[in-house]
């Protein structure tokens, strides 16, 4: 049993980094069982002798050294602001992509190749009238790569959904994932994988829609 950060994912193999800066490469026809803990490398009880101005530094530092958005034609991440209507489009295109083969598609302005845990989209919302709103995912997936999990993350709240078939990758649907509460100013919306992918892809995502939730 090995635990740490996945890092340098390949078809093949992966590696975990633990704590010291410990490497342990792990091929995949070895693995019996691959899972998140949701736990930090961290000793429990370390914010007691650390004051919040470190620990502040710290988020910066950890900020600064996740790496950067990939760069892709046509994808341009940018703050979002709410519509005439009061909804925040959360398209592909104004996503910050982070991970390995995941990338943007122009032509169907879609998120696809998402093939690792890690792979994941964030985008930042300026949110002026806070409230409830109802979280509306469009999506398209294969047949035999449909059954995976997502997750959606704003803060502590979170959404999932296991992914189903749309037919075809080039054939969309929409769901509504569920409801989530927006505060005041600018903050960051999370979409990624729900652990390990059991199937070839997570989906091709074209955009989220924040729709004010009429009964809130």
């Amino acid at each position: 049993t090995l635990t740490g950060l996945l890092s340098d994912e390949t078809a093949n193999s992966f590696a975990l980094v633990g704590q010291n800066n410990e490497r342990h490469v792990v091929l995949r026809g070895q693995l019996d069982e691959l899972r998140v803990t949701q736990k930090s490398l961290m000793p429990e009880g370390i914010e007691k002798d650390h004051s919040p101005q470190d620990f502040a530094d710290l988020l910066v530092y950890i900020n600064q050294s996740r790496g950067q958005p990939k760069q892709a034609h046509g994808n341009q991440p940018r703050l979002i602001t709410a519509g005439s209507d009061g909804a925040y489009e959360l398209s592909a295109k104004t996503a910050a992509i982070y991970g390995q083969d995941i990338n943007f598609e122009s032509g169907p302005d879609t998120v696809g190749f998402w093939h690792g845990e890690q792979d994941h989209l964030e985008w930042t919302i300026d949110v002026e009238r806070p409230g409830w709103f109802e979280v509306q995912l469009e999506w398209s997936c294969a047949p035999y790569s449909a059954g995976n999990r997502l997750v959606l993350e704003h803060g502590a709240q979170r959404l999932g959904l296991t992914v189903e078939s749309t037919g075809a990758w080039d054939q969309f649907s929409k769901v509504t994932l569920g409801q989530i509460e927006l505060g005041q100013g600018r903050q960051t919306m999370l979409i990624r994988p729900d652990g390990p992918l059991f199937k070839p892809a997570l989906l091709d995502l074209r955009a989220i829609r924040l729709i004010k939730a009429a009964n809130k």
